[in-house]
């Protein structure tokens, strides 16, 4: 995969919604409307953006078998049988939050698990809310950007992936992604799930976060 600009989500938690939202909600209108509204028009880019990572700069790398020590609450990983081939787990990372240390599995270039503890609820309807794209039949009208899932009884909210066309030519990727929250432990009152699959759909994300253990 040919390393290219990042789209930051910040310390994947509620900011996250609200970043890709606004990175999306340029899409491909904003290559299409080049062709009517006289901006001169670039050739497309080969450019695109690599996975989306954490930003935090507090955060550090550690081995697996740390994390697991040093976790107050379960780090759970996905059934391998369920991952792509060559999806091996290749970092760990430890970042802190508000309510305790979140931790992001990252198996190799594609997929990422994060685990974020958190004393806020997730609100569904106020983040299908806060989230959407352009209608681009209707540019007035906002279509959502989230759909909403089910893993194992428990609600969640997902994109498959998508590109942006910028007015410059460079192409800003968008991995798929499905946000849920389960129960916390330790005095934690939740745990916030984000999984990113560079280019996998929901439909896959669906069946890994099925796996977790």
């Amino acid at each position: 995969m040919v390393k290219k600009s990042r789209v930051s989500t910040g310390t994947l938690i509620i900011g996250s919604l609200l970043a890709v939202a606004l990175l999306t909600s340029l899409m491909l209108a904003q290559g299409k409307s080049n062709q009517n509204d006289g901006v001169a028009k670039n050739p497309v880019s080969d450019s695109k953006s690599v996975f989306i990572p954490p930003v935090n700069p507090a955060a550090e790398t550690i081995d697996l078998e740390e994390a697991r020590s040093r976790a107050k609450y379960k780090l759970r990983e996905p059934d391998a049988s369920i991952l792509p081939a060559d999806a091996k787990l290749t970092k760990v990372l430890v970042q802190p939050q508000a309510a305790g240390e979140g931790y992001c599995l990252f198996y190799g270039d594609e997929i990422e698990l994060a685990m974020d503890p958190t004393n806020i609820p997730m609100d569904i309807e106020e983040e299908l809310a806060l989230t959407y794209k352009p209608d681009l039949a209707k540019p007035n009208n906002r279509l959502p950007l989230y759909k909403r899932f089910e893993i194992n009884g428990i609600p969640a909210i997902g994109h498959n992936p998508t590109e942006q066309i910028m007015r410059d030519g460079v192409i800003n990727h968008v991995p798929g992604v499905l946000i849920w929250q389960e129960p916390g432990a330790n005095g934690i009152k939740y745990i916030r799930y984000t999984l990113y699959g560079e280019n996998l759909p929901v439909s896959e994300l669906l069946k890994i976060a099925k796996s977790l253990k």
